[in-house]
Protein backbone atom coordinates (compact mmCIF):
# COMPACT_ATOMS: atom_id res chain seq x y z
CA UNK A 1 0.00 0.00 0.00
CA UNK A 2 0.97 3.69 -0.62
CA UNK A 3 1.48 5.49 2.71
CA UNK A 4 -0.93 7.82 2.13
CA UNK A 5 -3.92 5.38 0.61
CA UNK A 6 -3.14 3.13 4.18
CA UNK A 7 -3.73 6.16 6.17
CA UNK A 8 -7.35 7.34 4.31
CA UNK A 9 -8.24 3.59 4.70
CA UNK A 10 -7.48 3.34 8.49
CA UNK A 11 -8.79 6.72 8.64
CA UNK A 12 -12.42 4.72 7.30
CA UNK A 13 -12.12 2.09 9.09
CA UNK A 14 -11.99 3.91 12.79
CA UNK A 15 -15.44 4.80 12.08
CA UNK A 16 -16.33 1.41 12.64
CA UNK A 17 -15.53 1.19 16.38
CA UNK A 18 -17.42 -2.40 16.80
CA UNK A 19 -15.36 -4.12 14.32
CA UNK A 20 -12.55 -6.63 15.76
CA UNK A 21 -10.85 -7.13 12.45
CA UNK A 22 -9.91 -5.49 9.24
CA UNK A 23 -9.44 -7.45 6.07
CA UNK A 24 -7.25 -5.70 3.79
CA UNK A 25 -8.63 -7.13 0.43
CA UNK A 26 -9.58 -4.46 -2.21
CA UNK A 27 -11.84 -2.37 0.61
CA UNK A 28 -13.30 -0.19 -1.46
CA UNK A 29 -15.01 -2.68 -3.44
CA UNK A 30 -17.74 -2.84 -0.68
CA UNK A 31 -18.51 0.59 -1.58
CA UNK A 32 -18.67 -0.26 -4.96
CA UNK A 33 -20.35 -3.75 -4.94
CA UNK A 34 -22.30 -3.96 -1.39
CA UNK A 35 -22.71 -8.06 -1.89
CA UNK A 36 -18.77 -8.67 -1.48
CA UNK A 37 -19.00 -10.53 1.64
CA UNK A 38 -15.27 -11.02 2.31
CA UNK A 39 -15.25 -8.26 5.15
CA UNK A 40 -17.54 -8.19 7.98
CA UNK A 41 -21.06 -6.18 8.06
CA UNK A 42 -19.55 -3.85 10.68
CA UNK A 43 -16.13 -3.28 8.97
CA UNK A 44 -17.61 -2.52 5.38
CA UNK A 45 -17.34 0.88 4.16
CA UNK A 46 -20.30 3.00 3.47
CA UNK A 47 -21.89 3.01 0.50
CA UNK A 48 -21.22 4.42 -2.87
CA UNK A 49 -24.42 6.02 -2.36
CA UNK A 50 -23.86 7.54 1.26
CA UNK A 51 -21.86 10.68 2.42
CA UNK A 52 -18.00 10.21 3.12
CA UNK A 53 -14.90 12.31 2.90
CA UNK A 54 -14.69 13.84 -0.86
CA UNK A 55 -18.12 13.80 -1.09
CA UNK A 56 -20.43 17.30 -1.16
CA UNK A 57 -23.49 15.31 1.11
CA UNK A 58 -25.74 16.02 -1.82
CA UNK A 59 -26.93 13.06 -3.80
CA UNK A 60 -23.39 11.22 -3.14
CA UNK A 61 -21.80 13.57 -6.11
CA UNK A 62 -18.15 14.61 -6.26
CA UNK A 63 -17.24 17.79 -3.80
CA UNK A 64 -16.25 20.82 -6.39
CA UNK A 65 -14.49 23.39 -4.70
CA UNK A 66 -13.09 26.23 -6.70
CA UNK A 67 -10.10 25.78 -8.79
CA UNK A 68 -9.99 22.29 -7.66
CA UNK A 69 -9.37 20.75 -11.28
CA UNK A 70 -7.83 23.73 -12.47
CA UNK A 71 -5.91 22.30 -15.77
CA UNK A 72 -2.16 22.75 -15.63
CA UNK A 73 -1.54 22.03 -12.06
CA UNK A 74 1.11 19.70 -11.54
CA UNK A 75 3.00 17.93 -9.33
CA UNK A 76 6.72 16.74 -8.49
CA UNK A 77 9.36 16.80 -9.83
CA UNK A 78 10.15 13.19 -8.23
CA UNK A 79 13.77 12.08 -8.57
CA UNK A 80 14.40 8.38 -9.69
CA UNK A 81 17.99 6.26 -10.09
CA UNK A 82 17.89 3.92 -12.78
CA UNK A 83 19.37 0.66 -10.89
CA UNK A 84 20.53 -2.40 -13.05
CA UNK A 85 19.84 -5.11 -10.88
CA UNK A 86 15.68 -3.56 -10.13
CA UNK A 87 15.76 -3.63 -14.21
CA UNK A 88 16.27 -6.94 -14.29
CA UNK A 89 14.81 -8.13 -11.44
CA UNK A 90 11.24 -6.19 -12.94
CA UNK A 91 12.32 -7.67 -16.76
CA UNK A 92 12.48 -10.93 -15.29
CA UNK A 93 9.05 -10.88 -12.98
CA UNK A 94 7.17 -9.62 -16.11
CA UNK A 95 8.58 -12.37 -18.32
CA UNK A 96 7.09 -14.85 -16.00
CA UNK A 97 10.15 -15.65 -13.63
CA UNK A 98 10.93 -15.35 -10.53
CA UNK A 99 12.81 -12.44 -8.56
CA UNK A 100 14.78 -14.56 -6.99
CA UNK A 101 16.39 -16.18 -10.34
CA UNK A 102 19.74 -17.00 -8.55
CA UNK A 103 18.46 -20.22 -7.40
CA UNK A 104 15.37 -20.30 -10.04
CA UNK A 105 17.16 -19.65 -13.09
CA UNK A 106 16.27 -17.14 -16.02
CA UNK A 107 13.17 -16.82 -17.91
CA UNK A 108 14.02 -19.13 -21.30
CA UNK A 109 12.53 -16.32 -23.55
CA UNK A 110 14.04 -13.02 -21.88
CA UNK A 111 16.38 -11.16 -24.37
CA UNK A 112 19.82 -11.02 -23.35
CA UNK A 113 19.82 -7.32 -23.39
CA UNK A 114 17.11 -6.57 -21.03
CA UNK A 115 19.46 -8.67 -18.16
CA UNK A 116 23.30 -9.26 -19.02
CA UNK A 117 25.80 -6.47 -19.01
CA UNK A 118 28.04 -7.86 -21.41
CA UNK A 119 25.11 -8.66 -24.05
CA UNK A 120 23.46 -5.03 -23.44
CA UNK A 121 27.53 -3.63 -24.06
CA UNK A 122 27.37 -5.32 -27.71
CA UNK A 123 24.00 -4.13 -28.15
CA UNK A 124 23.18 -0.93 -30.61
CA UNK A 125 22.32 0.60 -27.17
CA UNK A 126 25.41 0.41 -25.77
CA UNK A 127 24.41 -1.45 -22.01
CA UNK A 128 21.90 -2.63 -20.99
CA UNK A 129 18.54 -1.85 -20.86
CA UNK A 130 15.09 -1.27 -18.55
CA UNK A 131 11.74 -3.27 -20.29
CA UNK A 132 9.67 -0.47 -21.55
CA UNK A 133 6.77 -0.56 -18.50
CA UNK A 134 9.30 -0.52 -16.18
CA UNK A 135 8.86 3.60 -16.57
CA UNK A 136 5.47 2.88 -14.55
CA UNK A 137 7.75 2.19 -11.08
CA UNK A 138 8.93 5.69 -11.07
CA UNK A 139 6.11 7.50 -13.44
CA UNK A 140 3.26 6.46 -11.09
CA UNK A 141 4.58 8.80 -7.95
CA UNK A 142 3.12 12.76 -9.46
CA UNK A 143 -0.02 10.26 -10.51
CA UNK A 144 -0.59 9.29 -7.08
CA UNK A 145 0.24 12.93 -5.32
CA UNK A 146 -2.21 14.08 -7.51
CA UNK A 147 -5.39 12.04 -6.14
CA UNK A 148 -3.71 12.11 -3.14
CA UNK A 149 -3.13 16.24 -3.09
CA UNK A 150 -5.86 17.62 -0.66
CA UNK A 151 -6.75 20.42 -2.55
CA UNK A 152 -8.40 17.69 -5.19
CA UNK A 153 -10.74 16.80 -2.67
CA UNK A 154 -10.62 13.19 -4.34
CA UNK A 155 -12.21 10.10 -2.66
CA UNK A 156 -9.42 7.80 -3.33
CA UNK A 157 -11.81 5.03 -2.13
CA UNK A 158 -13.70 5.90 -5.00
CA UNK A 159 -11.30 6.05 -7.64
CA UNK A 160 -10.88 3.17 -10.42
CA UNK A 161 -8.19 2.96 -12.59
CA UNK A 162 -8.62 3.61 -16.00
CA UNK A 163 -6.51 4.13 -19.28
CA UNK A 164 -2.86 4.08 -19.36
CA UNK A 165 -0.31 5.27 -21.87
CA UNK A 166 2.90 5.52 -22.57
CA UNK A 167 5.40 7.24 -25.45
CA UNK A 168 8.65 6.19 -25.10
CA UNK A 169 11.22 8.64 -26.42
CA UNK A 170 14.30 7.29 -24.86
CA UNK A 171 15.57 4.18 -23.74
CA UNK A 172 16.33 3.58 -20.14
CA UNK A 173 19.40 2.70 -19.06
CA UNK A 174 21.28 1.80 -15.45
CA UNK A 175 22.46 4.82 -13.82
CA UNK A 176 19.99 7.65 -15.69
CA UNK A 177 18.30 9.75 -13.24
CA UNK A 178 15.02 10.63 -14.20
CA UNK A 179 13.01 13.63 -12.85
CA UNK A 180 9.07 13.40 -13.31
CA UNK A 181 6.51 15.95 -13.10
CA UNK A 182 2.68 15.28 -13.39
CA UNK A 183 0.07 17.77 -14.90
CA UNK A 184 -3.24 17.68 -15.11
CA UNK A 185 -4.15 17.70 -18.47
CA UNK A 186 -7.66 16.86 -18.89
CA UNK A 187 -10.96 16.69 -16.31
CA UNK A 188 -14.21 15.72 -17.60
CA UNK A 189 -17.56 15.22 -15.37
CA UNK A 190 -20.23 12.55 -16.21
CA UNK A 191 -22.88 12.79 -13.98
CA UNK A 192 -21.82 12.71 -10.43
CA UNK A 193 -18.95 10.79 -12.10
CA UNK A 194 -15.47 12.92 -12.60
CA UNK A 195 -12.18 11.83 -15.17
CA UNK A 196 -9.14 12.88 -14.75
CA UNK A 197 -6.41 12.45 -17.03
CA UNK A 198 -3.11 13.10 -15.27
CA UNK A 199 0.28 13.33 -18.47
CA UNK A 200 3.38 12.75 -16.56
CA UNK A 201 6.45 14.05 -17.82
CA UNK A 202 10.08 11.94 -16.84
CA UNK A 203 13.28 13.92 -18.36
CA UNK A 204 16.75 12.46 -18.06
CA UNK A 205 20.11 13.47 -16.78
CA UNK A 206 20.67 14.87 -20.49
CA UNK A 207 17.87 17.38 -20.28
CA UNK A 208 15.87 14.30 -22.27
CA UNK A 209 12.62 13.65 -22.54
CA UNK A 210 12.74 9.74 -21.83
CA UNK A 211 9.04 8.63 -21.12
CA UNK A 212 5.83 10.62 -21.63
CA UNK A 213 2.75 8.69 -19.72
CA UNK A 214 -0.86 9.21 -18.99
CA UNK A 215 -2.35 7.98 -16.13
CA UNK A 216 -6.15 8.18 -16.02
CA UNK A 217 -8.76 7.71 -12.95
CA UNK A 218 -12.23 7.33 -13.03
CA UNK A 219 -13.79 8.82 -9.50
CA UNK A 220 -17.56 7.26 -8.94
CA UNK A 221 -20.07 9.76 -7.59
Amino acid sequence: FHGGLLESFLAHARGHPKSAHLVLKEPHLTMVFPEVSELLEEARLPPASGTVPGSSGVGGGPARGPGRAALGRSWGPFRYVMGAEKMREYAVAISGGQPSYASTGLPEDLHPVLHDEQAGARSPWGSMIAFPMFAVIFSIAPAQAALLDPAMEVDVFRVLHGEQEFEFREVLRPGDVLLTTGTLEAHTVRGNNELFVIRTDSVNQHGRLAVRGRFTAFVRG
